[in-house]
């Protein structure tokens, strides 16, 4: 082993562009709500930039891989939009 770590590169779900994690939000599922989050287990990153997110609600990518009801999926984009 060379003793150097590996850059924490991740994909994004919406337009697979690499960037380093700590670049981009991490969506996680957290007792059947999605949340934006930081910490281990499954989670799924978006770049942090308006356009991403913006067609990722459009695809409704949170639906399709949480398996989420749109009501919660709205609920989520709102508290995103406030916090950002």
């Amino acid at each position: 082993m060379s003793g150097r770590l590996k850059p924490l590169i991740r994909r994004c779900i919406q337009c697979y562009t690499l960037n380093h994690r700590r670049l981009m939000l991490r969506f996680t599922l957290e007792n059947g709500v999605p949340q934006l989050d930081q910490t281990t287990g499954r989670g799924y990153y978006v770049c942090a930039n308006a356009a991403c997110l913006e067609r990722a609600q459009k695809g409704r990518r949170l639906e399709k891989q949480y398996r989420v009801s749109p009501e919660q999926a709205a609920d989520f984009w709102s508290r995103l939009r406030a916090r950002l």
